[in-house]
């Protein structure tokens, strides 16, 4: 959908986590937000209102696995895509940057994650 077509309330929730670095912190999600918000002004466009969420912006990514875990939420890690080099067979590859953080944020939470090829 294009924002032009956009009408009622809507929220954008995106995957922001602490250490994903500085254009995913806290303060730029403030300041997007703000960005975005001003790009739709209430006074021009009344029936277009949109907000821009990061519910896990103040946590790690090991955090949200060890809570989706302990939460029994383990198939939405399934659905979960890090992979930048996404595979035919629709595994991560195991080897890009979101792979490799992934992986991390897996073995530090002590949960195994089966969605890579190799």
């Amino acid at each position: 959908m294009r924002l032009r077509d956009f009408r009622g309330e809507g929220i954008i929730s995106g995957g922001f986590t602490k250490d994903d670095g500085a254009d995913c912190s806290t303060e730029f999600l403030r300041y997007f937000r703000e960005a975005v918000v001003s790009g739709l002004n209430p006074d021009i466009l009344p029936e277009r209102r949109l907000t821009l969420e990061g519910p896990f912006s103040e946590w790690t990514k090991s955090e949200i696995v060890r809570y989706a875990g302990n939460e029994n939420l383990d198939q939405l890690l399934l659905m979960a895509w890090s992979c930048y080099e996404a595979l035919p067979n629709g595994l991560h590859c195991g080897k890009c940057s979101g792979c490799i953080k992934r992986k991390a944020a897996f073995k530090k939470a002590g949960i195994k994650d089966v969605t890579y090829a190799n």
